[in-house]
């Protein structure tokens, strides 16, 4: 059974372990949505929904496309977003900063009902029901309102290197991607370079548009060290991100503007009483 599983450091730095599902990752594209024959859209039963006061410390989402449950721990609003809309932090904009900074835990269950409809629904249509009972909860809940719209932004373009492409072709149904404070490794996704560019916005705060015209499924393994980092000698010292990139995988990033489609927030309130 396939599981979903997002961590955030207090770094925001990404970690998101699936297994056999497509993987809500920034900048992917989004699963196909529900048969038409869905006629009504399925929600949340119950929600308790608290605020974490507990400061700085891991931020983990539960969500199994399966069933009807949803849990978090010490998550933002931000966050919340990124997995409803499946569009990355840096695509969301005009979150006041008092609610940016909130975090919070939910446990959410739907009813044997909804259980039972999603665990009869492919993987790929299960994150999409589940994304739409997350949207109807914020919107319940949060009095969230929110639009799209195209704005031109700063970006970085992927490109393949001079010295061409170093990337392991690999065999997966699943995707897997795991990231931390200077290393990441991607295993699978429809198209994995799509994953790493969307797993590189997380890092580096900004859309990152692949742009490489590489498709297929690669296994992708990337280490550098990072500005914040100081090496406690010179052996220790690896390259930067930008080089790693360069050196490691042989892709390559380039600043440029660009029309980007961001989710704009209208209005949103503390969550309303359990």
């Amino acid at each position: 059974m396939s599981i979903f599983r997002q961590t955030w450091s207090r770094l925001l730095l990404l970690a998101v372990v699936l297994a056999g599902m497509q993987a809500v990752v920034p900048g992917q594209q989004a699963p196909a949505q529900p048969s038409s024959s869905s006629m009504v859209s399925p929600t949340f039963d119950v929600a308790s929904i608290r605020q974490n006061k507990e400061g700085e410390g891991h931020s983990d989402i539960w969500s199994n496309p399966a069933n009807g449950n949803f849990r978090t721990n010490n998550v933002s609003l931000r966050a919340l977003l990124q997995v409803a809309y499946s569009l990355p932090q840096s695509r969301i904009v005009n979150i006041p900063s008092a609610m940016d900074k909130l975090r919070f835990n939910i446990e959410a269950k739907s009813d044997p009902s909804i259980n039972d409809r999603l665990s009869k629904l492919p993987a790929d249509q299960g994150v999409a029901e589940k994304r739409q009972m997350l949207q109807a909860l914020l919107t319940d809940r949060f009095q969230l309102k929110t639009h799209r719209e195209n704005r031109e932004l700063p970006v970085y373009v992927l490109v393949v290197a001079k010295s061409g492409a170093k990337l392991q072709a690999w065999k997966s149904n699943g995707t897997t991607v795991n990231a931390g404070n200077g290393y990441m490794h991607i295993q699978g996704g429809a198209n994995s370079v799509d994953v790493l560019g969307g797993t590189l916005a997380t890092y580096l705060g900004r859309p990152v548009l692949n742009k490489t015209a590489i498709k297929g499924t690669y296994k992708i393994t990337l280490t550098w060290t990072p500005d914040d980092q100081a090496p406690t000698s010179s052996a220790a010292s690896g390259p930067s991100l930008f080089t790693a990139i360069q050196e490691q995988l042989g892709l390559k990033l380039e600043a440029a503007k660009a029309p980007v489609e961001v989710l704009v927030v209208d209005h949103v309130e503390p969550p309303s009483p359990n």
